[in-house]
């Protein structure tokens, strides 16, 4: 938190520091500067944007690095786990964005969205039973795993139509990754999840 705030934080006066960060396929393909894969989740559009982020981070980050200590009987291996999965979703969440838009030079991206989805989702497949809300409308709460595909549909159908500038495919991607990262860590999680699913399920 404490970092991404920092280097956001330098950037929003940097315009030097903000252009040399930013994710921007057409330079990471043609230029061959897969830096920019990483280091744009570092830097953010606006406060308000980083201080979603943060905020989301904030809230679902302690319980699964909770979750990965606990699982490695160790501090420092699940603090390695929690970080892996959150550094990894960032070019993961990217790849669909990097083939899309390889030859759009004119094609800019921000922020940790992609990782912050992951963490969002690798919390679902944990507690898909838990009632979420959204911070928008905290009167709306829904059990975790059908806001998740309420999100998800929400996130893909926006990024088809591509009529603002957020990065949906961003968002759904990473996501998607951050269940499958906890699938994989702990196979036995899919089936944890699917009774969970299966007991919510109204027949």
């Amino acid at each position: 938190i404490f970092f991404t705030a920092g280097t956001s934080l330098l950037a929003f006066s940097n315009e030097g520091l903000f252009s040399g960060l930013k994710f921007n396929a057409w330079l990471v393909c043609q230029r061959r500067q897969w830096y920019r894969m990483l280091t744009s989740a570092f830097i953010h559009a606006n406060f308000v944007h980083l201080i979603l982020n943060l905020y989301v981070l904030y809230l679902f980050g302690p319980y699964l690095e909770n979750f990965f200590i606990i699982q490695e009987s160790s501090i420092w291996r699940g603090r390695l786990a929690f970080a892996l999965l959150y550094v990894s979703a960032i070019p993961m969440s990217s790849l669909y964005s990097l083939e899309k838009n390889k030859n759009n030079p004119h094609y800019n991206a921000v922020g940790a969205s992609g990782a912050i989805s992951a963490l969002v989702f690798g919390f679902i497949v944990l507690r898909p039973e838990v009632p979420m809300g959204i911070i928008f409308l905290p009167f709306l709460r829904l059990p975790a795993i059908v806001l998740g595909i309420l999100y998800l549909m929400y996130s893909w159908i926006m990024a088809k139509r591509g009529m603002d500038n957020i990065g949906h495919d961003v968002h759904f991607f990473g996501a998607l990754y951050g269940m499958l990262y906890m699938f994989i860590y702990r196979p036995t999680l899919f089936q944890d999840f699917l009774t969970k699913w299966v007991e919510l399920a109204p027949f």
